[in-house]
């Protein structure tokens, strides 16, 4: 049987669950794995977040209502800028590295 309600929708959400799934299970073996694999795994958030907004925005019952859109619109742009910061910003991991390459070249 399958669901015949928004099935692309609902999907969006079954594999962000499963995704985060992984990602949690990666944390478990983190020591087994390796410190460089787990990273990549959670470099999988912010796509398990895109899903699942994309899955309460598109299938929520109350995506319309103006508190909803007040929530996704919030933690969108937090989330946004928040990756704008670590990746781009001064204070993220990526401005770290060059400043770390950039000091073992001189």
């Amino acid at each position: 049987m399958t669901a015949s309600y928004r099935p692309l929708r609902v999907a969006l959400g079954v594999i962000a669950l499963y995704l985060l799934l992984v990602v949690l299970v990666s944390s478990w073996l983190r020591r087994r794995i390796g410190y460089g694999v787990w990273r990549k795994l959670h470099a999988l958030t912010f796509v398990i977040f895109a899903l699942a907004f994309l899955h309460g925005v598109l299938s929520g019952s109350n995506s319309g209502m103006p508190w909803a859109l007040g929530l996704y619109l919030g933690t969108g742009a937090v989330v946004i800028l928040l990756a704008a910061h670590r990746f781009l910003g001064e204070g993220g991991a990526t401005a770290e590295r060059r400043r770390g390459a950039s000091s073992r070249r001189a």
